[in-house]
C-alpha cells in the first residue's frame, strides 16, 4: 500500500499559503483498501513568513462549524515539525495523490523548500485525483462525500475513496473487454 492521498487546509490559495492542518491516507487503488493515516494542525503563527489572503479568511468564516473546530485542536505544532512528522509518514511511499498537484502538493512542496528541507516524493511520482475524478463522472461514478468539509484526514479519505472506485469501474469495464 504504497500510494498516498494528500488533503491540506491552508489560509491562502498561493504556493506560499499559510498550512493549517495536513491529512493523508495510504490506500491501494487495486484493492480498495485504505491504510494508516495521518493528521496534524499546524500553528498559523510559526509561519509569518507564509501569506494569509484576506478572502480566504472570509471564506473559512463561511464553514461549518465542524471544519473550524477541528484546525484549533490540540496539539498545534510549528510547521517544521509538520513537515519533519508528514515526511516519517511519507517514508516508502510511491505515488502521491492530491486534488492536485497544483494546490495540495505546491503548497506542501513549497514549505519544505522554505524549511530547507527535501521533499521525499519524486514530482514525477504525482498524481492529480481531479483526472481521475473527470473520469468516474464520465463513467457514473459519484464522488464520494468527506464526513466533514474542509477537514484535511476527512476529505483525504473521500477522495482515496473516489480514487479507488473509480479504478475498480475501470477494471470492470476492461474485464468485460477481456474475451
Amino acid at each position: 500500500m504504497n500510494d498516498v492521498m494528500l488533503d491540506i487546509e491552508t489560509y491562502a490559495t498561493s504556493a506560499n499559503a499559510v498550512i493549517l492542518s495536513i491529512g493523508a491516507v495510504r490506500f491501494d487503488q487495486e484493492t480498495g483498501e485504505l491504510g494508516e493515516e495521518f493528521y496534524i494542525n499546524v500553528e498559523p503563527g510559526s509561519q509569518r513568513w507564509r501569506e494569509v489572503d484576506p478572502d480566504t479568511l472570509e471564506w473559512w468564516g463561511r464553514q461549518g462549524p465542524a471544519a473550524r473546530e477541528k484546525l484549533t485542536e490540540e496539539p498545534l505544532v510549528s510547521l517544521r515539525t509538520a513537515c519533519i512528522e508528514f515526511k516519517k509518514f511519507l517514508k516508502k511511499s510511491d505515488l502521491l495523490w492530491s486534488n492536485g498537484p497544483t494546490f495540495d502538493e505546491v503548497i506542501i512542496r513549497s514549505a519544505f523548500e522554505q524549511l530547507g528541507g527535501e521533499f521525499p516524493i519524486g514530482y514525477y511520482n504525482s498524481r492529480c485525483c481531479r483526472t481521475e475524478f473527470a473520469l468516474g463522472k464520465h463513467l457514473g461514478v459519484k464522488k464520494v462525500t468527506p464526513t466533514v468539509k474542509h477537514d484535511a484526514l476527512a476529505d483525504a479519505i473521500a477522495q482515496a475513496k473516489t480514487v479507488i472506485a473509480v479504478r475498480a469501474e475501470v477494471n470492470r469495464l476492461e474485464a468485460l473487454q477481456t474475451p
